[in-house]
């Protein structure tokens, strides 16, 4: 579910500005080995209809019941940004998988409030899926959305705020780190993205860019700790980056929730 709830995000986006249908928001809504979530569970019928649907049926709704924008909370223990309950919504934000190109846990929420997407893995329904093994056997969990209720979110900041935060934090965390005899280490290799698409100018594009690419940075950090020589360097480093990373994780919601029609 790597980045899928940023498209899903992006999508839901595009299709309240009218760039994308439900049929071509499924299309947007597909990885190299088909669609990113096998289906979406309803249980409260918060969409007035069954309790487990398409994804296209799903989305077909969304315009009709659920008009946008939607933002991007990135949920981790201890930060719940915009996230406001109720504590069903907060419990399953916390225990969900987390996204590891975020370390965190995206979640999908109408800026109005009353509805959100949260990302769950199930057992894969039908074919071979007890034979194989039991509902228990992680070989056949597939990604899915589940519906909940949701309060009226805290929006996030702004992409031009989240942006010169995030300069500033790099800026703050090249400084300690250089001013505590840290060398640049190894630096990571490609970092994916989301094309956030129609709905959204080129300054948010970038802006998700640049703090995926922190997030990466940050979490290269973490893994070289084990050559650190002491664990008085791991912790003056961990310091360092600690805020880095927050204002990454805030950048990535401002790019994704604030389409260019949700600013005017």
């Amino acid at each position: 579910m790597e980045l899928s709830m940023l498209q899903l995000t992006a999508t839901l986006n595009a299709m309240d500005a009218g760039a994308v249908n439900p049929a071509e928001a499924e299309d947007a809504l597909r990885g190299p080995e088909g669609e990113l979530f096998a289906w979406v569970k309803d249980p409260d019928r918060l969409m007035g209809m069954s309790h487990r649907l398409t994804l296209r049926i799903g989305m077909a709704q969304v315009p009709r019941r659920f008009p946008g924008p939607w933002m991007v909370a990135v949920v981790a223990p201890g930060r719940l940004t915009g996230l406001r309950g109720p504590a069903e919504l907060t419990r399953a934000a916390l225990s969900a998988q987390e996204d590891p190109a975020l370390g965190a846990v995206a979640v999908a929420v109408r800026q109005a409030g009353t509805l959100a997407w949260t990302p769950a893995l199930e057992p894969e329904m039908g074919v071979g899926a007890i034979d194989a093994g039991g509902l228990d056997d992680e070989d056949h969990l597939v990604p899915v959305l589940r519906l909940r209720h949701a309060e009226r979110p805290l929006p996030p900041a702004t992409p031009s705020e989240a942006a010169h935060a995030l300069t500033a934090a790099m800026n703050r965390a090249a400084g300690a780190l250089q001013a505590s005899g840290f060398t640049s280490g190894q630096r990571p290799g490609a970092t994916g993205t989301v094309r956030l698409g129609p709905a959204y100018g080129p300054a948010n594009q970038r802006l998700l860019d640049q703090a995926l690419t922190m997030l990466a940075v940050v979490a290269a950090g973490q893994e070289q700790n084990g050559e650190l020589p002491h664990s008085h360097a791991i912790a003056t480093r961990a310091a360092a980056l600690a805020p880095l990373r927050t204002a990454a994780l805030d950048a990535v919601s401002a790019a994704v929730s604030w389409p260019t029609h949700a600013m005017q």
